[in-house]
C-alpha cells in the first residue's frame, strides 16, 4: 500500500465499499505484503548470534589476560628459584599471552564488525515495525469510522435473505483483530529497542576496553619488557592500566549474563 492509500480517508472512499460489495475481500484487509521480510529480519536480531559471537571472544581475550598480569615480572624468587630459571619462565609466559592478544585482536574486531550489523538492522526493523503499528492504526480507526458512518453497511439479509455470518460482524472482528495484533507488535517494538539499548551499550563498552585500554596495556607492556631491568614506575603504570582494562572487561561480560 502507498503512503497516499494509506489514510482514513482513502480507505473510507476506496477500499472499505469495495470491501462490502465484495466480503470475501475481507480477510484481506489490511494484509502487510512485507510482512515475509520483516519476519526474516526478526529471525535474524532474536538470535543473538553476533553479540554471542563478540562475547565469547572477550571472554577469551579475558581468559588470555590472566597469563598476562604485570605482577609475573614483580614476583621475586629465591636463588634456588632463579637458578631453575623461573623468573625467565615468567616473563615468557607474559610475552606469549602478550602475543596471542595481539593475534586476537583481528577477530575482536570482526566479532565487533558484526554486531555492529546487528544493530544496523535492529534499526531498520525499529523502523518498519513503527510504520507498520501506525498502518494498523489507520486501519482501525478508518474501519470504525466507517461502520459509524453506515451503519446499514454489510448488513445483508434483504428481501427475506437469511444471512448468518453477516459482513458487518465479520468486519469488526476483523477491527478486533487486527487491535490485538497492533498491540503484539507495540510489545515487540518495546523488546527491540530494549535490545538495540543492549547492543549500543556492548559496543559502546567494546570501544573503550580494547580501542582505549588494550592499546595503553600494550604500550606500558612494551616499556616494560624491553628494559633490561624491572623499572618500578613502569610497572606500577602497567599494573594501572592492566587493573583497568580487566575491570572493565569483567565488568562488561558479567552485565551480559
Amino acid at each position: 500500500m502507498n503512503e497516499g492509500e494509506n489514510t482514513v480517508a482513502y480507505l473510507k472512499a476506496e477500499v472499505l465499499p469495495r470491501l462490502f460489495d465484495d466480503p470475501n475481500l475481507i480477510n484481506d484487509y489490511g494484509q502487510d505484503p512485507a510482512a515475509a521480510a520483516r519476519m526474516a529480519k526478526l529471525a535474524e536480531v532474536s538470535s543473538g548470534q553476533a553479540v554471542s559471537a563478540l562475547t565469547g571472544k572477550l571472554g577469551e581475550l579475558v581468559r588470555l589476560l590472566q597469563d598476562a598480569s604485570p605482577q609475573r615480572l614483580r614476583r621475586k624468587h629465591s636463588w634456588f628459584g632463579r637458578f631453575l630459571g623461573y623468573d625467565l619462565q615468567n616473563a615468557m609466559t607474559y610475552m606469549e599471552a602478550y602475543r596471542r592478544i595481539e593475534s586476537l585482536r583481528p577477530k575482536l574486531d570482526a566479532a565487533a564488525s558484526e554486531a555492529k550489523k546487528l544493530l544496523a538492522v535492529h534499526e531498520e526493523l525499529l523502523c518498519e515495525q513503527a510504520e507498520e503499528v501506525q498502518r494498523l492504526e489507520v486501519l482501525v480507526e478508518a474501519g470504525k469510522t466507517y461502520l459509524a458512518e453506515h451503519p446499514e453497511a454489510g448488513r445483508g439479509g434483504g428481501n427475506g435473505e437469511l444471512v448468518v455470518n453477516h459482513p458487518r460482524d465479520r468486519f469488526a472482528r476483523k477491527l478486533t483483530s487486527i487491535g490485538m495484533l497492533i498491540a503484539t507488535q507495540e510489545m515487540g517494538l518495546q523488546q527491540l529497542q530494549l535490545a538495540r539499548a543492549n547492543i549500543i551499550d556492548m559496543i559502546d563498552r567494546y570501544h573503550d576496553a580494547v580501542d582505549v585500554l588494550l592499546p595503553i596495556w600494550q604500550n606500558q607492556s612494551l616499556l616494560l619488557t624491553s628494559a633490561e631491568q624491572i623499572n618500578p614506575a613502569v610497572l606500577a603504570e602497567t599494573t594501572k592500566a592492566y587493573d583497568a582494562l580487566t575491570h572493565g572487561l569483567s565488568a562488561m561480560l558479567s552485565s551480559r549474563t
